[in-house]
C-alpha cells in the first residue's frame, strides 16, 4: 500500500473527506496535516445519533470533563488552551493488548482547534470524532471556525463484513455526498 504525507486545505469537511476516501478501500497514509477552514459540528451531531451508545463510548473514553472545565475556565478569560484527551480505554487493543489513546491532544488558538492524533482511522475513528468534537465544544460553550488535524498516520480499514462497512455509507450520506 502506498504511504505517503497528504498536506491538504478544504473549505468543508465534506470536500475534505471526499477526497480522502473517495470510495471503500483501505489506504495507507504516511501523515495527514488536513485544515478544514469551516468547520460544522452539525455533522457529529448527526453520527452521534447514528450509535449513541459508540459515541457516547468514544466521547466518556476522551473526554475528561475536569479537562473541559480548564479550559473553558481560560477561554472565557480571552486566553488559548491546550488540552489533553483520555479518560479510560479497556481492552480492545491487537492481539490481547490493550489498546491506546489515538486522539492525543488539542490547541486552542482564538476560534481554531488543532488536534493531534498518533493514527487516526478515517471511516468509524473520524466519523465518531466528529461527535466527539461536537461534544467537547458543547461542553466548552465554545465553536471553532477552523479545525486542523494532523495525524503521524492515517489510515482506511475498509474490511468486508466489520462496522466500518456499515457505517461509511450512513457517513457519506451525512455529509451529503450520496
Amino acid at each position: 500500500m502506498p504511504r505517503h504525507f497528504v498536506n491538504m486545505a478544504k473549505d468543508t469537511i465534506p470536500q475534505a473527506y471526499r477526497e480522502l476516501v473517495p470510495e471503500y478501500r483501505s489506504h495507507v497514509f504516511g501523515g495527514l496535516h488536513l485544515t478544514i477552514n469551516r468547520w460544522d459540528n452539525r455533522f457529529g451531531r448527526e453520527v452521534a445519533l447514528v450509535n449513541p451508545l459508540r459515541a457516547s463510548t468514544r466521547c466518556g473514553n476522551y473526554i475528561d470533563q475536569d479537562e473541559v472545565a480548564r479550559v473553558k475556565e481560560r477561554l472565557e478569560r480571552g486566553k488559548d488552551s491546550s488540552l489533553r484527551f483520555g479518560v479510560s480505554k479497556a481492552g480492545r487493543g491487537y492481539h490481547g493488548e490493550r489498546g491506546d489513546f489515538c486522539l492525543v491532544g488539542g490547541a486552542i488558538d482564538g476560534r481554531h482547534l488543532t488536534l493531534m492524533y498518533r493514527s487516526l482511522e478515517l471511516i468509524g475513528g473520524f466519523g465518531y470524532d466528529l461527535a466527539l468534537v461536537s461534544e467537547l465544544c458543547a461542553g466548552l460553550e465554545w465553536e471553532p471556525r477552523g479545525v486542523t488535524i494532523m495525524a503521524a498516520r492515517a489510515n482506511v480499514f475498509a474490511l468486508k463484513r466489520n462496522s466500518n462497512e456499515k457505517f461509511y455509507p450512513k457517513l457519506r450520506k451525512i455529509l451529503e455526498l450520496e
